[in-house]
């Protein structure tokens, strides 16, 4: 199964490719060797929130230039569109079949790091 994934506040969609039997604290690990050289480097995959769209707010993946302007417009929690998945999670009872193509699966919270 892939997965196209979005860091919020970026607008540059990536597939992550998962297997029938791995967990979210996999797919945190899968995300973070994705983007190593990109905005999480030096981020430890078990602090990363992933959360998965609520089945009524499909986000679309094009245009990318939107994305930002439209995750922004749903809210500045993510718990109101969205559901944060515990690392224990199975990631097929979360995704059973594979999802829709064109539409956003997972966004990926960054903690903030301070300096």
């Amino acid at each position: 199964m892939k997965l196209n994934c979005l860091i919020e506040g970026e607008s540059d969609v990536f597939v992550v490719p998962v297997g029938p039997e791995d967990v979210v604290s996999d797919l945190k690990k899968s995300i973070q060797s994705e983007r190593v050289l990109g905005s999480l480097k030096d981020i430890d995959p078990h602090t990363l929130a992933l959360w998965k769209p609520k089945n009524l707010n499909l986000i679309a993946a094009k245009p990318r230039n939107a994305l930002v302007e439209h995750i922004g417009f749903l809210g500045d929690e993510l718990s109101k569109f969205a559901d944060e998945l515990e690392a224990v999670d199975s990631v097929f009872s979360i995704f059973s079949t594979q999802p829709l193509r064109d539409y956003i699966h997972i966004i990926v919270k960054v903690p903030r790091t301070s300096e």
